[in-house]
């Protein structure tokens, strides 16, 4: 064992000795044509060391420029903050998402709105109610009270009784009326928020939902084409296909909705489509 170290060193240092003494170092080209002259070049270690540390210095200053100047590194190397930007993205991407949801939300809002006033006439009860004559209409309270008594004994739960008169669908004062002429097509109690809204007739409700302009929106079919609504509230106790009495609390007074400049009720009546004033039909006006 220790005559093969003693040899093993000896080898080495040999080697050593032997490649130490090379300073020069020959290059020979040999061509692929036989014709052409071989050409041999000769450096010295010095140049070959400085000749490594040139090009080194230069691959290094226009990889530099490469990745940095031109903006070219980052398509192949990521970016130091790019955890960061993931982050950052994410968010963006939530925030965008929801945004698309609630727009989403708001056109089906509209649409259904849009449905509610095309159909909100008498085809939307399950009886089929027909116009009354004018020496046959009655006081809207006898109507109801007629109305709890077949419910209650006779059992008749899907009819509703028809009922030309409406009250007032909020107590309160009010301070701007009907007037088409300025695109006002009905008339604001001015309440506090949070006052009881109740009912102006007998009906079928066609629409409970949030709409941007208006707020929180309930629009209620009654017989002979009636339609009613009331916005800007702030919370709506009912909800689609309810059928309701006159009198019965709906919703709550607020101020939501793009379209208002405080907290009120704004209350519509329309017959056939068409706006009419409510100051007409409203027997506590």
């Amino acid at each position: 064992m220790i005559m093969g170290k003693i040899s093993e060193n000896r080898f080495v240092k040999s080697l050593r000795q032997k490649y130490s003494k090379i300073k020069n170092y020959s290059f020979l080209i040999v061509p692929h044509d036989s014709s052409s002259e071989m050409k041999s070049y000769k450096l010295s270690t010095r140049n070959v060391v400085l000749a490594f540390l040139m090009y080194s210095f230069i691959g290094s200053v226009v990889g530099f420029i490469f990745y940095s100047v031109t903006g070219l590194g980052d398509y192949i190397l990521p970016p130091r903050n790019a955890g960061v930007l993931r982050a950052e993205e994410r968010v963006l991407v939530d925030k965008i998402n929801l945004l698309l949801l609630e727009l989403e939300g708001m056109k089906t809002a509209n649409e259904r709105l849009k449905r509610a006033v095309s159909l909100g006439d008498s085809t939307l009860f399950k009886d089929e109610v027909k116009p009354e004559k004018k020496e046959e209409k009655k006081n809207p309270a006898d109507g109801s009270i007629l109305y709890i008594f077949r419910k209650l004994f006779l059992g008749e739960r899907d009819s509703v009784p028809k009922n030309p008169y409406f009250s007032k669908p909020v107590n309160g004062f009010i301070s701007r009326d009907f007037n088409p002429d300025i695109g006002h097509m009905g008339v604001d109690f001015v309440v506090k928020s949070g006052t009881p809204v109740y009912s102006a007739g007998n009906g079928f409700i066609v629409f409970a939902d949030f709409t941007s302009d208006d707020g929180f929106t309930i629009i209620i079919a009654h017989p002979d084409n009636f339609i009613s609504f009331y916005k800007h509230c702030s919370v709506i106790l009912k909800k689609e296909r309810d059928n309701v009495l006159q009198g019965e609390l709906i919703a709550l007074s607020g101020n939501s909705g793009q379209i208002t400049t405080g907290p009120h009720l704004h209350f519509e009546l329309w017959k056939n489509g068409l706006p009419v004033n409510p100051g007409g039909y409203l027997i506590n006006y």
